[in-house]
């Protein structure tokens, strides 16, 4: 009995062990869209890639494979320290739905951008500095309360309506890809 739990043990531990190493790729894949493709992944991932990291160290350090336990940790924490990078070196930003429409505005003190909206991912279409969200009188200078609303589209081209303080009507090109 103990040498069928004992390779049970080594079959979930491997399992486990490739589980958290795809995890951690998917991770590096998720870190890097964001900085350089402005492609955001809306699954929340990050709970269950903790839990199988946790559970796959666990069984990794009861069987004493040493060398496995910490190539998990070593890549476990690069993508922590990665995802701490990036959210550090980010600006404080603000994101709304725009109304009747599947896209969001992400807002900061100089700038706008609009994500399209799909089922797993988001992704940049159109981009703008811009100061209309820039508040003196708030300590984080961007102002949160704000309507935006989109009037018209084409293929090229999206035209919104922000009110804040003011209205305004803005066109913004789309980018090509």
């Amino acid at each position: 009995m103990e040498l069928l739990n004992n390779k049970t043990l080594i079959k979930v531990s491997n399992t486990l062990f490739v589980i958290a190493l795809l995890m951690i790729v998917f991770s590096f894949i998720d870190l890097f869209l964001r900085k350089f493709e402005d492609v955001l992944i809306t699954i929340n991932y990050q709970w269950i890639w903790l839990v199988i990291i946790i559970i796959t160290l666990l069984f990794l350090g009861i069987l004493r494979k040493w060398k496995r336990f910490f190539l998990v940790m070593f890549f476990g924490f690069t993508v922590v320290l990665l995802f701490l990078y990036f959210l550090i070196s980010s600006p404080l930003s603000y994101t709304k739905t725009i109304e009747n429409s599947r896209y969001e505005l992400q807002t900061d003190s100089n700038y706008y951008k609009i994500y399209k909206k799909n089922d797993f991912y988001k992704e940049m279409i159109a981009s703008k500095k811009s100061k209309i969200f820039f508040e003196p009188n708030i300590k984080t200078g961007l102002n949160y309360n704000f309507e935006v609303r989109k009037v018209s589209e084409t293929s090229e081209i999206i035209v919104l309506e922000i009110k804040t303080k003011q209205t305004v009507k803005d066109t913004l090109q789309k980018l090509k890809y």
